[in-house]
């Protein structure tokens, strides 16, 4: 469990959150997430917090289009 501005979440909640992303999404949705991983692990490397964990930090669909944003 998690707290993402004051609310908890379970990390199955946030996988489970990607799902109506791949719905409205459709077929582009895995290279959508993989550039969204790819922008947020790069600002994450460029802002000291590192690769992996910029991935979901900064990832717009780890974090910001998503029911249960990632920690």
């Amino acid at each position: 469990m998690y707290t993402v501005d004051g609310r908890q979440y379970t990390i199955r909640q946030h996988e489970r959150g990607h799902m109506p992303q791949g719905t409205v999404i459709g077929p582009v949705y895995v290279p959508a997430h993989a550039a969204s991983l790819t922008v947020g692990g790069l600002i994450g490397t460029f802002t000291g917090s590192g690769f992996m964990n910029g991935t979901h930090r900064f990832g717009f669909l780890e974090r910001y289009w998503h029911p249960a944003p990632s920690y």
